[in-house]
């Protein structure tokens, strides 16, 4: 059942997330929203280190907004199904991370309502993963 409470947005190809302080998780954003992320990226290890912070970022140095305050709601490996295309190494696995952003200041507000105008490139489909 969907659990969205914000219309999710498709960010360009270059959109990048990285949670943590010491960005322990990187990876490309899925889709975006005023309220939250998801973003795939790819570990070694289970990762159970809480973060309370995510940068959003383009590559080529387009767009960066630090330190977002968020939580996350799940970090989960894909299924099988999802990285048939992709070639991951066995000790190597595909996850999705969830996000929620809290306690946003107006500033951040209005630095990601820009991204969500500038930088994204349609509403995303309406899923039960996110």
């Amino acid at each position: 059942m969907e659990q969205r409470r914000q219309i999710r947005f498709v960010p360009h190809d270059s959109a990048f997330a990285a949670l943590g302080s010491t960005f322990a998780r990187v990876g490309k954003i899925k889709n975006i929203s005023i309220g939250g992320l998801a973003f795939e990226y790819i570990t070694d290890e289970d990762s159970d280190q809480e973060a309370s912070q995510l940068d959003i970022f383009l590559s080529g140095n387009d767009f960066h907004l630090a330190k977002v305050p968020c939580r996350v709601v799940y970090d989960m490996p894909k299924r099988k199904s999802d990285d048939a295309s992709r070639i991951v190494f066995e000790t190597f696995m595909t996850k999705q991370c969830g996000v929620q952003f809290v306690g946003l200041t107006e500033d951040k507000v209005s630095q990601l309502d820009l991204f969500l105008k500038v930088y994204t490139t349609g509403v995303a489909p309406q899923a039960h993963d996110v």
